[in-house]
């Protein structure tokens, strides 16, 4: 009788023999690409690069209970991240064919499946279902998140009321925002463009009559809330409001935005609509501030993006103004498909074409993004994901391109971009472990686990498992974390302009965002700043939408703190509270100046004159204790509970997170090291997370199948203690990983 253990090196050896000689005597993978960014123009090569202090690791497969089925669900690509039950931890929902998961943060680094609780799954049930793009907003200021969901293939929308408690009523025809037409949803934003109080929002419509007859305009719409009157209730403003979206004459037939973003670039104090588009048809609308935009992208020198997908929003050079990045798709030596763009806005309603000077063109086939400071120095580096799958890309084949080579897109990497602080970028993926080679769309940065740094979310389409990419080291460098109450303002603070500053006089500038990536959206309302090695912060600037401008002086850093608008600015000092319809920044550089457009009224009890009074200092609530009530303008330390603990290490080649490693898995691992199926099917098999499974990962599997995962990890723990290797290649004292062995927390 054969052993067991035996029987599962026979048949692992075997089964490598096997898929050799299925492929032939020396199979030769098909060619991985990773593209760093050139050097000069094309910013910093990676390999010039120190290895980055911060590591990510998917841990998607222990974390999310959406691994634990037994049928793949066909996710579309989007996904929204929440604080949906009001308990301080941040939950995720996805939208899928046919069907919703809301994912209940637990506090301790997973999460739980809470759809049939929050009443999703019979409301999907009820009424067929395919979402697409999905934010989070409170849309009627009563303090909990609401959800809308732009509808895929059934041409209407949804819009999931908050009853408390993260538990959901459908309301979108009673409330307006239906939409019956033969468009198709693509993402959705929140703002308070009107500054009225209230969250407004705009939805992204894709129409082509290569797949539905014409449609009576607008495509796409931008839906005002009515406010005070009727709280939550929308009316559909687009024309009115001068931003319907119309063919763009000389490209594809049909009108195409993909990701819309309020952004107040010009600090007038009012938010500007930003919307990346397909095929060349990127808009920039101004905010008049009477209610209605003017078209403004030529003159503003932007949407030269061919191909906007994507879009995000941040001050990336640091002088105190929002920046527009956009992704698109990079052919080389073409004369279409000439990649990303980062538009730096220079003032005077102005933007410059910074791509080449800040090295991010090359993002091969891009989609989502996002800015985050991943290594808390105190600069937004970026990240894209990318990848379209053969009949997709056909499509565009046949529109566009003709007869260009498109499966090197099939599999491309994504791309994360390190800010060097001088105005360039280094690409560092497979430095810091951001590895995806599947169709990645939607991207979400958010610290999940409430540990200091931020980690990412990646959300693939032709359901394929979306990846949760833990930061394991950002927390090294000092982080603060604010969120915002309004009174007067929307109730998260949503269009607000926070600014900090530390030690040397740095200031950094951040917008309280309600708009999306890409299918995507953060409608925490949390804010992330790094601090470097500041451990203090000499006062934060909130720049309310109600024109409201406070400052809370000495913040200490590490930790978490909400701020609430002051009802009045009476007593306080006018460096402590005051009145300001436009917004001017405290940049580093000092090189643009604002021009108001339209002065607001001030909300009840504001002056324009501040009187006398001090401010509140930040003051700490014991925990356990109930937090008092705050007065006026206070910032008060928010507590998690319970205390987040790290999650237990995915075992080596467990690839269903069931805590058991089986043959099957073992031969999938083989298959994936031969390049004969995707890394995304088991990326338990990929433990140094290079991209690749190698030799010693699939012993390591083996191991894992002999001993059972425990033993196995704690075997191997010794090996790597004892000098040995993990992950294949030697020791190596410069690689990111090799100063981290788990969680690394800071106070």
């Amino acid at each position: 009788m054969v052993a067991p253990a035996a029987v599962v090196v026979w048949v692992v050896v075997a089964t490598l023999c096997v898929v050799s000689s299925s492929v032939g005597e020396t199979p030769t993978p098909p060619t991985r690409t990773r593209v760093p960014a050139n050097a000069d123009s094309q910013g910093t090569s990676a390999a010039e690069v120190r290895p980055a202090s911060a590591v990510f690791t998917e841990v998607g497969s222990s974390t999310l209970p959406l691994y634990q089925r037994t049928d793949q669900p066909l996710l579309t690509g989007g996904a929204a991240v929440g604080d949906c039950d009001g308990d301080g931890w941040l939950d995720v929902y996805f939208p899928a064919y046919a069907e919703h998961f809301l994912f209940r943060n637990r506090g301790d680094g997973t999460f739980e499946d809470f759809t049939a609780t929050s009443n999703l799954t019979a409301l999907a049930q009820n009424d067929f279902f395919t979402g697409r793009g999905a934010a989070f907003g409170d849309i009627d200021n009563d303090g909990d998140l609401d959800l809308f969901v732009t509808g895929y293939a059934q041409a209407r929308h949804w819009l999931f009321v908050n009853q408390g408690g993260c538990r959901f009523a459908e309301e979108a025809e009673s409330r307006g925002v239906r939409v019956d037409s033969a468009s198709l949803g693509r993402s959705v934003s929140f703002g308070d463009y009107d500054r009225d109080g209230y969250l407004d929002v705009f939805v992204a419509e894709v129409w082509s009559p290569s797949f539905a007859p014409p449609v009576p305009p607008p495509v796409s719409h931008l839906f005002r809330n009515r406010g005070a009157a009727a709280p939550g209730y929308f009316d559909d403003v687009t024309i009115a409001a001068g931003v319907a979206l119309d063919h763009v004459p000389g490209t594809q037939p049909g009108i195409f935005p993909f990701t819309p973003r309020f952004t107040d670039f010009d600090r007038d104090g009012f938010p500007d609509l930003a919307v990346a588009s397909d095929f060349g048809q990127s808009r920039l609308f101004w905010n008049n501030g009477d209610g209605t935009f003017t078209d403004g992208t030529h003159a503003a020198g932007v949407g030269t993006d061919e191909y906007g997908m994507g879009a995000v929003t941040a001050d990336f050079d640091g002088d105190g103004w929002l920046d527009w990045f956009v992704t698109s798709i990079y052919l080389p030596g073409g004369e279409r498909g000439t990649g990303n763009r980062l538009y730096r806005y220079a003032g005077g309603r102005r933007f410059e074409d910074r791509t080449d000077a800040a090295g991010v063109r090359d993002g091969m086939w891009g989609w989502g993004t996002v800015a985050l400071d991943y290594d808390n120095d105190g600069d937004q580096d970026l990240a894209m994901t990318n990848g379209i799958a053969p009949g997709d890309a056909d499509l565009y084949a046949e529109r566009e391109f003709g007869a260009i080579d498109l499966s090197p897109f099939f599999t491309d990497p994504a791309r994360f971009w390190e800010n060097q602080g001088n105005g360039s970028f280094a690409e560092i993926a497979a430095h810091v472990g951001f590895f995806d080679s599947g169709v990645g769309q939607g991207l979400i940065a958010f610290d999940y686990d409430g540990d200091g740094d931020m980690d990412m979310l990646l959300v693939h389409d032709h359901g394929v498992f979306p990846l949760l990419f833990r930061n394991d080291g950002g927390n090294h460098g000092h982080w603060l974390q604010l969120a915002l109450r309004g009174r007067h303002s929307n109730s998260f603070g949503i269009g607000s302009l926070v600014s900090i500053a530390t030690e040397g006089g740095r200031v950094q500038v951040q917008e309280v965002s309600g708009s999306s990536t890409y299918f995507a959206q953060n409608g925490s309302g949390w804010i992330h700043f790094g601090l470097g090695s500041a451990s203090a912060v000499d006062w934060i600037e909130v720049h309310w939408p109600s024109g409201i401008v406070q400052r809370v002086p000495d913040v200490r850093a590490n930790q978490r703190l909400t701020i609430e608008e002051p009802e009045s600015c009476a007593n306080y000092e006018p460096e402590e509270c005051r009145w300001d319809p436009t917004p001017t920044p405290t940049p580093n550089s000092g090189e643009a100046t604002p021009t108001p457009a339209v002065s607001a009224t001030p909300p009840p009890g504001a002056s324009p004159t501040p009187t006398n009074g001090p401010g509140e200092s930040p003051t700490s609530t014991p925990p356990d204790t109930p937090a008092p009530s705050p007065s006026p303008g206070t910032a008060t330390p928010t507590e998690l509970a319970p205390t987040p603990t790290p999650p237990p290490p995915t075992c080596a080649g467990d690839c269903n997170s069931d805590g058991v490693v089986n043959i099957d898995e073992l031969v999938l691992m083989v298959r994936i090291a031969l390049d004969l199926a995707e890394l995304s099917r088991c990326m338990a098999g990929d433990r140094n997370r290079d991209g690749l499974v190698t030799i010693e990962e699939i012993l390591q599997a083996v191991r894992s199948a002999l001993w059972g995962c425990a033993e196995a990890a704690a075997r191997d723990e010794v090996r790597v203690a004892g000098g040995g290797v993990l992950g294949g290649g030697p020791k190596d004292s410069t690689h990111p990983r090799s100063s981290f062995r788990g969680r690394t927390d800071q106070s």
